[in-house]
């Protein structure tokens, strides 16, 4: 039997692999606009963090998340 390939993502924050699924991926939209992509498949530059708040703030405060997505 065949296994279904799971994609690994990084989570921003810490660093952690894992499945794709487990994180929440923020993008940057083609009008450069911020956004939460529930469905993982929107068009545009994105990212990945685990659901700890500890690494939504650490993305946050140390510029990890705009310097990625290339937004001020």
């Amino acid at each position: 039997m065949h296994k279904a390939h799971i994609p690994l993502r990084s989570c921003l924050g810490c660093g952690t692999k894992d499945s794709k699924l487990k994180f929440t991926r923020i993008v940057r939209s083609v009008p450069n606009e911020i956004e939460i992509d529930i469905t993982g498949k929107m068009a545009g530059r994105g990212a990945y963090l685990c659901p700890h708040l500890s690494c939504w703030e650490t993305s946050l405060l140390k510029g990890r998340l705009s310097n990625l997505l290339g937004h001020s």
